[in-house]
């Protein structure tokens, strides 16, 4: 967006209002979702849709075919797939692996997460310094296949869901009052909102 905008402010703060606005509106309905469907699908769903995102930003870089607005709809179709698969991924650790370890998948989870944080950035910029964005993206969507591919094959047991009264708003507020009964989870969710 900056080399697209001439680094216009505005644009570049509204590529990430776009990127983290599904995020934000639909935490709640994706979490709904992560504990009323197949997760592993979810999630695998979430991969496809990243690597089409990514197949397009590349595509659309190395034609000369991206504008600011086609960036923001794709990095919006992208915020989609990061809202959706957060939830379902963080959830499946409890279909992989038995109660006892637990703590440790979430651990381990969480220390991939963040490896992947600095790891990535860190492998695309020098492709980015010398404007190749467009492998950058290819880079990214081949990370996204590979990350699905080995999510295909883990061995995952099925969730079943918990039949619930009511509908998605029931279920939402069951999940916030789950949350608030839990002294840690509120300062943990506010440090994440923050």
């Amino acid at each position: 967006m900056v080399e697209l905008s001439q680094n216009d402010t505005r644009q570049n703060g509204l590529l990430f209002f776009v990127l983290f606005l599904p995020a934000f509106l639909l935490a709640p309905i994706a979490g709904v979702a992560a504990d009323r469907f197949d997760r592993k699908k979810i999630v695998l769903t979430c991969y496809l849709a990243v690597m089409v995102c990514c197949a397009a930003l590349t595509a659309a870089t190395a034609t000369d075919w991206l504008t600011p607005g086609r960036l923001l709809g794709i990095a919006f179709a992208l915020g989609l797939s990061f809202a959706f698969s957060g939830p379902a991924s963080h959830a499946i650790a409890a279909n992989a692996v038995s109660g006892v370890d637990l703590p440790s998948a979430v651990s381990l989870q969480s220390a991939a997460n963040n490896l992947t944080r600095v790891v990535g950035p860190l492998l695309a910029a020098p492709l980015v310094a010398t404007s190749r964005f467009e492998w950058s993206f290819a880079l990214y969507m081949v990370a996204a296949a590979s990350a699905a591919l080995l999510t295909a094959a883990t061995r995952i047991s099925r969730y079943l869901a918990e039949d619930e009264a009511g509908g998605i708003l029931a279920r939402m507020a069951n999940g916030f009052a789950h949350a608030r009964e839990r002294k840690p989870a509120v300062p943990a969710l506010l440090t994440v909102a923050l």
